[in-house]
């Protein structure tokens, strides 16, 4: 229950350290020591950060729901076919952007990137970011090896042009 609570707590406040320790796993099997007193200024930071009008209050909930339906369609490209899912975050933040706008979210420009990452990556702990370049390329951690196997088995198609 303390890694779920840290989670919330952590993508709540939106800090980015603390997110990416939780991107390595859950707590329990990083062997985390839980801290009362960290525990206890983590809870209370995220108290004190609990939106303040109902506007907020409002956005938050639409900015979760936008969320959801992203982590779904992370789930969803990952069971439609037999190739491994590797999905740019380029490729995410567009729509995700798009979404909040729908349901009426003010959103000034863009959605920052690495903020998405790191949200993404702890609603997802079994999801690994790779830094391609200018691309973060997202992929399950249990595809990235049939992702090496497919990508050096050899096609007799490409040695016959070569």
């Amino acid at each position: 229950m303390i890694d779920r609570r840290v989670r919330e707590c952590a993508l709540e406040l939106q800090d980015t350290v603390l997110l990416a320790k939780l991107s390595a796993g859950d707590l329990i099997s990083q062997e985390a020591k839980y801290h009362t007193t960290c525990l206890i200024n983590l809870y209370n930071r995220t108290r004190k950060h609990v939106p303040k009008t109902e506007e907020e209050r409002q956005e938050s909930v639409f900015q979760g729901v936008v969320l959801a339906e992203l982590v779904k369609y992370i789930d969803a490209s990952r069971s439609e076919t037999d190739a491994v899912p590797v999905i740019k975050l380029i490729d995410l933040q567009k729509p995700y952007t798009e979404r909040l706008e729908q349901l009426g979210v003010f959103v000034e420009s863009r959605v920052n990137a690495t903020r998405l990452k790191n949200i993404i990556l702890a609603a997802l702990p079994d999801l690994h970011a790779h830094k391609q370049g200018r691309d973060v390329l997202l992929v399950f951690k249990e595809d990235v090896g049939e992702f090496l196997k497919q990508s050096t088995s050899c096609n007799f198609d490409d040695e016959g042009i070569i």
